[in-house]
């Protein structure tokens, strides 16, 4: 037996653009496992543009197995790296399949790995939530006189409250804030 736990990242998020799930989708990644000629497996990430169905000539031959471990299609997703890490490690059961050379991973296998209990927002969405841009700037002490080390501290502390509340960032909160300072003082 093999233990490919270690191809696994720390995290994994899948994008989709735009963000939001209430507009339609222009691209979109997908969370692959790919077995290489050489059966090696690997987890990799590949971005769909609309409905294209082109694969590379090697996956199209059958020399390289790819499976779908999610999809951000209808949403951005967070992989449950856990579940991932412990199917893929010594004695998991897609672990076992790699070894026995992916006979029989379509019938075993459900084919999707997120994590439905990740909260994922885009940094812009989850600052604004329900309230203005000014109340938002107002609540986090900005104006247009702000330092960038103001705006630092600020994008530091709404990144640490989003870790302490459970949520994972698909974007960071410093690009969010400085978007929201020029829309709300500069752009009139």
């Amino acid at each position: 037996m093999t233990d490919y736990a270690h191809i696994v990242p720390d995290t994994l998020i899948l994008s989709r653009s735009p963000t939001s799930a209430e507009f339609c989708c222009r691209s979109w990644e997908d969370a692959l496992l790919r077995i290489d000629e050489d059966g090696v497996p690997s987890i990799e990430t590949r971005t769909r543009y609309g409905h294209q169905d082109t694969v590379p000539i090697a996956e199209w031959e059958g020399r390289v197995r790819v499976y779908r471990l999610a999809s951000a299609e209808n949403g951005v997703k967070a992989l449950s790296v856990p579940r991932l890490r412990r199917d893929l490690a010594e004695g998991g059961g897609l672990a076992k399949i790699i070894d026995q050379g992916l006979g029989d991973l379509d019938d075993w296998w459900d084919g999707d790995y997120t994590d439905e209990g990740a909260e994922v927002w885009g940094a812009a969405e989850w600052l604004y939530g329900r309230q203005s841009a000014a109340s938002l700037a107002e609540g986090l002490g900005l104006t247009a006189d702000s330092t960038t080390a103001e705006i630092e501290a600020a994008a530091a502390e709404c990144e640490a409250q989003a870790k302490r509340d459970g949520v994972i960032l698909v974007d960071d909160c410093l690009s969010a804030l400085r978007r929201l300072l020029v829309d709300l003082f500069f752009d009139k």
